[in-house]
């Protein structure tokens, strides 16, 4: 198979379309055919509708063709380029869901010669138009392939844009993820992303910003004594949380995810995380506790950030991270985990941010945040074995 096995047209219809979450929606396509996850590579060309017939007739490839007027989830457009690269040049393949043929179709190239005699292009052009005209003819093989989840809508006037920002969102919320993360934080974060994303100028790096400030102020909350402080603290570090979320949506809907906003992301967490231990460890000791508490929230900190940054760290030095991560998913691929979230993977989310800040308010309401430190100390001491363990016995990489 060649190295640029298909062309992508993007269809950009004879009116102008509106803004989606602020930005265009070619652009938008553009940079969701850039971010699929393949080994294939792909020319991307936006054509206008008039030029179609006269574009078709110059390619001697397959082409993956998509009406940019509309919104497709990322799951389903990266379903249709996977199985176009096994499409052969008298087929044609089409993608149905919900009982109607969605805005994006593969052809081989003999489908692509037949496509650049149609009239049809002139006029209104859609999917089941296309797959119509192509059934008549004895040269070519059609083939439909259904997809029961996901999400897609035309977007036609503000009023369509509104109605697929938040569809998409909907769809968002239900992600792999944690329990806590699905049903307690999504429900308010997707509704937050839902107002902000009119605003061009709230960028999801803007946010991560914003959301480091809201835990630090959280965080200093837990230097004054006192059991309401505890309480204000948790509930600013909930939503902490919630916002957290917010970031990564607004980045999902634009297509503006980068490897610095997602390590930006990462260490605002992080640090926030390494610093509510010994920020709990500090109150309980000025609340009349022992200072050891305070000892061992700082132990704890350095620990979680010691194993935060090595794990930052591993990720671009090989594909696998240290610890519970590299040793329970090292032969697993991400795609497999995102797609399949196994018992494994909801048993880990218990352990994470989001399980960990949600239950801390619960713990704060009941005044037993010494407790909550002595059991954080033990899964510290278990990841400092475990980072002793991978680099010094296993000596994995790292």
């Amino acid at each position: 198979m060649d190295t640029v096995s298909h062309n992508i047209l993007l269809l950009k219809p004879n009116r102008d379309l509106p803004l989606f979450a602020a930005f265009p929606l070619v652009e938008r396509w553009g940079k969701v055919i850039s971010q699929i996850e393949t080994e294939l590579t792909f020319k991307t060309k936006t054509i206008e509708q008039e030029a179609v017939l006269a574009h078709l007739a110059t390619l001697k490839e397959h082409a993956i063709l998509i009406f940019s007027d509309w919104i497709v989830d990322d799951m389903t457009v990266e379903h249709l380029v996977e199985l176009s690269s096994d499409i052969t040049d008298d087929q044609a393949l089409f993608i149905e869901g919900s009982d109607e043929l969605l805005p994006l179709f593969s052809a081989g190239k003999d489908v692509v010669k037949l496509l650049s005699s149609w009239d049809g292009w002139r006029d209104n052009p859609t999917s089941k138009r296309i797959k119509d005209f192509l059934q008549l003819s004895d040269k070519v093989e059609v083939v439909t392939n259904s997809v029961e989840q996901g999400f897609w809508a035309k977007i036609t006037d503000d009023d369509s844009v509104k109605n697929a920002e938040w569809g998409l969102l909907k769809l968002l919320q239900f992600r792999p993820g944690g329990v806590i993360a699905k049903y307690c934080n999504r429900p308010f974060s997707i509704r937050m992303t839902r107002h902000l994303l009119k605003h061009k100028w709230i960028t999801a790096n803007l946010v991560t910003v914003v959301d480091f400030f809201i835990g630090l102020i959280a965080l200093s909350f837990f230097l004054i004594p006192g059991y309401w402080s505890t309480i204000v603290a948790t509930l600013l570090l909930q939503l902490n949380s919630i916002v957290d979320g917010v970031d990564g949506e607004i980045a999902r809907l634009r297509k503006e995810s980068s490897v610095f906003g997602a390590n930006l992301d990462s260490l605002s967490d992080e640090t926030i995380g390494a610093l509510l231990y010994p920020a709990i460890g500090y109150h309980l000791m000025i609340s009349g506790q022992s200072h050891w508490f305070f000892v061992i929230g700082i132990i704890t900190g350095v620990i979680s950030y010691t194993y935060a940054m090595i794990n930052f760290h591993s990720r671009y030095k090989s594909d696998n991270n240290i610890g519970f991560y590299y040793w329970w998913d090292q032969k697993t691929p991400i795609k497999t985990l995102r797609r399949e979230p196994t018992v494994t993977f909801y048993l880990k989310h218990l352990l994470w941010r989001e399980s960990i800040l949600f239950g801390l308010v619960i713990i704060a309401f009941f005044g037993v945040l010494d407790w909550f430190i002595l059991f954080a100390f033990l899964p510290a001491l278990v990841n400092a074995a475990l980072v002793f363990i991978h680099i010094f016995i296993k000596k994995a990489p790292w």
